[in-house]
């Protein structure tokens, strides 16, 4: 009876540790892929914020920016995406720029693009790789408000 008893404990105890090691894995991904997280900021390791912005003009130009400070001692490579929504709502790229910096001045890209489609729904998706004495820390991303021509 005593060893029921154990065996029961024990597979109590490994049931609810396998249910906690599953919220922390679900909250890492969350805060990876840079999804809503309920309200409440991703915290990061290298990186102090990530921020993307889209304005779109009656001419058919758009203004592109999007910036990620660090810091001290973190550098990251910035990839910012101008994409189009597809009948499908998924997303493509339409034209994508890159740059790199360090410390808290980060990276800074700010860009115009001609060539808008009426109709067509876009967004700018930015997505930056961090690093530490040239080793990959993480990998974080943001994406704009959509904005439709």
């Amino acid at each position: 009876m005593k060893k029921l008893i154990r065996i029961i404990e024990l597979a109590c105890t490994l049931v609810l540790l396998l249910s906690v090691f599953a919220g922390v894995v679900f909250a890492q991904k969350s805060i990876d892929e840079g999804s809503s997280n309920n309200g409440y900021a991703p915290t990061y390791i290298g990186t102090a914020r990530i921020t993307a912005n889209l304005s779109l003009y009656s001419s058919g130009h758009a203004i592109c920016s999007s910036s990620v400070s660090l810091y001290t001692g973190y550098d990251a490579n910035l990839t910012m995406r101008l994409q189009r929504k597809t009948s499908y709502d998924s997303w493509i790229t339409v034209t994508s720029w890159s740059g790199s910096g360090s410390g808290s001045s980060g990276v800074s890209l700010s860009k115009m693009y001609s060539g808008l489609s009426s109709g067509t729904t876009y967004r700018v998706y930015s997505v930056a790789y961090v690093y530490q004495n040239g080793n990959y820390i993480e990998r974080v991303s943001v994406s704009s408000q959509e904005r439709t021509y």
